[in-house]
């Protein structure tokens, strides 16, 4: 029944150019899982507030990290140099990224990455104002990031993983950081993949060959684009957008994820 109604409801005109479909509204369920006593996903303790209480907050706040500014890994001090946003890695110094900045907000790691699974594929899209406030609007850099780029685009998801899913979770993303942005019709999915999901770089971008179009040419002389999603594993994803974008005449396109999956190697804090 629930398959079948997302179905008609996608044959609605504006809701797959929305990249969202949902019986409850959103602030509605946001409202609720704020308000009414839920279990922390941390510390398990009760309490109403949303998914992690006052304390884990505090504890597991994203803080400032050196990261390389081309594919978002943490970074050793030394390598960092002075300051935490200018010194390449040394692979992105090779092969530079389709990009000009990759901003991150967390390593995907404990208690972060089951937050966003749940929200991801856990049909939980309230779970998406709270991670907003928990992990992007704090940091200034990533908020002036959003206030300098004149259009904000979420990944597309193609028809039949929205239809499954319910919701594009970058959209909301771009939806509630700037809803004046929000350009989900620049980026299209124009073929379903398979999961990228156990493959390697090579592998995930031979997967996504083709996957997307940006029908947005008229734009691409003025507009500086920051370009959303949720988690970067190898950044295949990201590179085939961004080459779509590119093929439109974009020329300036920074990146956002919420969170990055660390490198093998990880550097103590």
């Amino acid at each position: 029944m629930r398959k079948n109604r997302v179905q008609s409801l996608a044959q609605v005109p504006g809701l797959m150019a929305a990249q969202y479909i949902e019986a409850m509204p959103t602030r509605l369920r946001t409202w609720l899982s704020t308000h009414l006593p839920c279990q922390c996903q941390a510390c398990h303790v009760w309490g109403a507030g949303g998914p992690l209480c006052p304390a884990c907050q505090s504890a597991f706040a994203p803080r400032p990290l050196p990261r390389c500014p081309g594919c978002g890994l943490r970074q050793a001090q030394a390598q960092a140099h002075t300051n935490t946003h200018t010194r390449l890695c040394g692979a992105c110094l090779r092969q530079p990224p389709p990009w000009q900045h990759c901003h991150v907000a967390v390593d995907y790691g404990y208690p972060w990455a089951g937050l966003i699974s749940r929200w991801k594929l856990g049909q939980q899209p309230a779970l998406a104002a709270h991670l907003l406030r928990y992990l992007l609007l704090p940091q200034a850099p990533i908020m002036a990031a959003v206030a300098a780029a004149d259009a904000l685009i979420p990944m597309p998801l193609a028809t039949q993983r929205l239809r499954e899913r319910g919701y594009n979770q970058s959209a909301q993303i771009t939806q509630l950081l700037a809803p004046d942005k929000h350009r989900p019709q620049w980026l299209l999915r124009q073929q379903h993949t398979h999961s990228q999901r156990g493959l390697n770089r090579a592998q995930r971008l031979h997967n996504l060959a083709q996957a997307f179009h940006s029908p947005a040419q008229a734009q691409a002389s003025t507009s500086k684009l920051l370009l959303v999603d949720d988690v970067m594993t190898t950044g295949a994803s990201l590179h085939a957008a961004c080459q779509a974008l590119r093929a439109a005449g974009f020329a300036h396109i920074e990146v956002l994820c919420l969170a990055r999956t660390p490198a093998p190697t990880t550097y103590a804090d």
